[in-house]
């Protein structure tokens, strides 16, 4: 991201010491504000409570809820004499 300022800067005023200290500065700043904003959303998530999680999750499943699937599973013997195997996934082949 200093990088980016610097090349910018560089690009703008054509002197390296300018875009350097106007780049540090900038990041310096940026990084700042980043610790600000990290700093409220980690009090904001604080907030959260075990109950408002469990609301969350009712409120997800009503709206779309789990359906109970059919799965077969067949486990054949593996022969050792194989060299290569190959799985193809198979989706939406419930009617086959």
């Amino acid at each position: 991201m200093k990088q980016r300022m610097h090349n910018t800067f560089f690009r703008i005023f054509k002197i390296k010491c300018i875009s350097a200290l106007l780049a540090n500065i900038g990041y310096v700043v940026l990084k700042c504000f980043y610790y600000i904003v990290r700093l409220f959303l980690l009090r904001d998530s604080v907030n959260i409570t075990q109950n408002s999680k469990n609301k969350a999750n009712e409120y997800l499943l009503s709206k779309n809820p789990i359906k109970e699937s059919d799965s077969v599973i067949h486990n054949k013997d593996i022969d050792t004499n194989i060299r290569l195997s190959i799985v193809m996934p198979a989706y939406n082949v419930e009617k086959y």
